[in-house]
């Protein structure tokens, strides 16, 4: 079984890279080998760098464990739907 775990992101780009580490997202070579869990960062209309930081961690990341989306209402309950 797929385990996502999804993180809305809204100017968060201070501490989004540290969070994607404490779930072992965006560590280069010792990143999750669980393949059962993908990471799903949503953007909700942020007006800081989160973008390139989501772009950092999925970079940094095995291929196909981090999904970056886009959710234009703004707050924390529409990305999570």
């Amino acid at each position: 079984m797929i385990t996502a775990v999804v993180v809305p992101c809204l100017n968060e780009e201070k501490h989004l890279e540290a969070t994607c580490k404490s779930l072992g997202f965006g560590l280069g070579a010792n990143s999750a080998s669980d393949d059962e869990t993908v990471l799903v960062l949503v953007d909700n209309v942020s007006d800081d760098n989160t973008l390139a930081v989501m772009e950092g961690v999925a970079r940094l990341s095995p291929p196909g464990r981090v999904y970056i989306e886009f959710e234009n209402e703004r707050g924390y309950a529409p990305p999570r739907h």
